[in-house]
């Protein structure tokens, strides 16, 4: 595994006393041993800070994965992340039920590409966007690059730091 598609609810984060409990649902599986690298991150995580504390939750195979995330978005009670396969970026993306991140888990700088869906979130292929980069608040520049055509973001490729989320939205450039 080298990088992992996460995408943050836009209804995750409710306010507790005390510590917060982040909640992950994951599409990992048991038959490469994905799911118990998961927990095992959760775990170091939960280590590393006590007042915030991840819980990985296994709705399903992908499939019952995305029926349950929609249908929990639509009552508000979605989970605060999750880890799913890219494909369902665009979907969720153009529903209004998450900002779509990643975090690549190599220790060396790498590039992923990535396809948006167009249609679907509404880019026009000759349209002028700007990849906004949600935590830093400001552009995403891949090697100084800062406006992306709607073509380009069809095959879009991120080189980002390394063990570094990364949240985006794309806007008008």
């Amino acid at each position: 595994m080298t990088s992992a598609m996460v995408m943050a609810s836009s209804q995750g984060g409710q306010t507790t006393a005390g510590p917060t409990t982040i909640t992950l649902w994951t599409k990992e599986g048991e038959a490469d041993n994905a799911l118990q690298w998961v927990y095992d991150l959760a775990d170091a995580f939960n280590q590393i800070d006590p007042d915030q504390q991840v819980e990985v939750v296994k709705p399903g195979d992908v499939e019952a994965l995305r029926e349950d995330f929609q249908t929990a978005s639509l009552a508000g009670t979605a989970p605060d992340l999750l880890w799913t396969v890219n494909d369902h970026v665009g979907p969720f993306t153009a529903a209004d039920l998450i900002v779509w991140g990643l975090i690549s888990l190599r220790p060396e700088k790498t590039t992923f590409t990535f396809s948006l869906p167009l249609e679907m979130l509404g880019l026009a292929e000759d349209g002028q966007y700007l990849l906004k980069e949600l935590i830093r608040r400001r552009p995403w520049s891949e090697y100084g690059k800062q406006d992306w055509r709607g073509g380009e973001l069809g095959q879009l490729s991120i080189t980002p730091q390394p063990f570094v989320p990364y949240f985006f939205e794309v806007g008008e450039g």
